[in-house]
């Protein structure tokens, strides 16, 4: 989101002709059926706009999507491939873990851990300017903080759910 942020700010300013550095989100299965970068970059940058876009990073999401195990290695052999190419980052994202026993060389792997009662609140409070939402949520969240996974996108959908009926269902089932 930031980079996308810095990208607009940048856009936005329109002085003369600039390169503005940008993220590209694709699926595991489709960064897959790219056999090398022009292709890749065809496919993912209009060509009338290609002069005046750089790729930042690429996000490459649903490792757990590639079920076999060779087409997993291809993949990442092709980001870090790609991304030195390209002279950008690249992340790859997978909801199981455990796909990955150690990071590939040039790679880290990081995990998103539930987030405990009080960081959950620290979120809604960073997230959440209307106040009626905020208590909603506070008062909710104690009702039913061992019916949901505390992770961020559960969080987020409980948010959504405040912000539309002002409060948090007794189930949230």
């Amino acid at each position: 989101l930031d980079i996308l942020k810095r990208a607009q700010q940048e856009a936005l300013k329109g002085t003369g002709k600039i390169e503005v550095d940008i993220p590209i989100l694709i699926s595991a299965n489709k960064f897959l059926e790219f056999d090398d970068v022009e292709t890749f970059l065809k496919a993912v940058i209009p060509e009338k706009t290609a002069d005046r876009f750089k790729i930042y990073t690429i996000l490459i999401d649903g490792l757990d999507e590639i079920l076999d195990v060779d087409q997993r290695e291809i993949l990442l052999t092709k980001a870090d491939h790609f991304a030195k190419q390209l002279n950008c980052g690249v992340i790859v994202s997978t909801r199981k873990i455990d796909l990955v026993k150690s990071a590939p060389q040039g790679f880290d792997k990081y995990e998103l851990l539930p987030f405990e009662f009080g960081q959950a609140l620290e979120l809604f409070e960073r997230l959440v300017s209307d106040q009626e939402v905020l208590n909603a949520l506070r008062e909710g969240l104690e009702r039913i903080k061992y019916q949901i996974p505390m992770h961020p996108l559960s969080l987020l959908l409980l948010i959504k759910i405040a912000e539309d009926n002002k409060e948090i269902p007794a189930s949230i089932t």
